[in-house]
């Protein structure tokens, strides 16, 4: 088991640094950690995905598959190390979620040991500028993108003092948003409802996801 997992990270360590295209830089990262059973996460109540991938994740939290067959972000335990032997070969294959893993094997592997069995092979070879291009102009559709679009308009820079929505790689709100040039902040849902009242002072990315029942509360 050892040495399948000194396997596993050396490979891994291999695709980071011995492969320098753009497409490896741009590629998501599959965080540390083991995704609980759907049977701890906690549930918000509204069957909704949250996320898609690790990095919609705040902090070291990871994407994980929810109790309604949706995705939604979780205190990541203790990884298992799956009993899948993967053999030195560099045959790189793009996963669904965006990240390129030096074989197949390495990615069931990965998968296995993590328990996101959602992430499967898109392709052979790794995540291209397209694969990640298609996945960004689905987000362009998500709702706060739209509202973001909307207040951008053809400007670079938002005008002083607007209202700035701030989205996920989805495309749909953060669970906190702010109003800077008033310094107003609340939690919101996906959609952008709001779940709190706009109030000054500190307002924590972890308090709306409590809201939003996508961080457990700590014992």
């Amino acid at each position: 088991m050892a040495v399948v997992k000194t396997i596993f990270v050396l490979t891994l360590f291999y695709v980071v640094l011995c492969t320098g295209s753009r497409e490896v830089q741009r590629a998501r990262v599959s965080k540390e950690g083991r995704c609980p059973d759907v049977s701890q996460n906690i549930g918000s109540g509204v069957c909704s995905s949250d996320c898609s991938n690790d990095l919609d994740c705040h902090d070291d939290m990871k994407c994980c598959s929810s109790d309604c067959g949706q995705y939604t972000c979780a205190q990541p335990v203790d990884e298992v190390v799956c009993e899948i032997p993967c053999p030195r070969i560099y045959q790189p294959v793009c996963g669904t979620d965006g990240e390129t893993y030096s074989s197949e094997c390495i990615l069931n592997f990965t998968t296995c040991t993590r328990n996101q069995q959602f992430v499967q092979m898109l392709h052979d070879g790794p995540c291209t500028e397209n694969d990640l291009n298609n996945r960004e102009n689905q987000a362009s559709a998500g709702p706060c993108a739209i509202e973001l679009e909307k207040v951008m308009g053809s400007r670079k820079m938002p005008l002083i003092g607007a209202k700035i929505p701030q989205c996920d790689n989805e495309g749909y709100y953060k669970a906190k948003q702010c109003w800077g040039s008033v310094g107003m902040c609340w939690c919101s849902d996906r959609n952008g409802n709001e779940m709190s009242k706009p109030k000054r002072g500190k307002l924590t990315m972890d308090y709306c996801l409590l809201m939003r029942g996508t961080l457990k509360p700590s014992p």
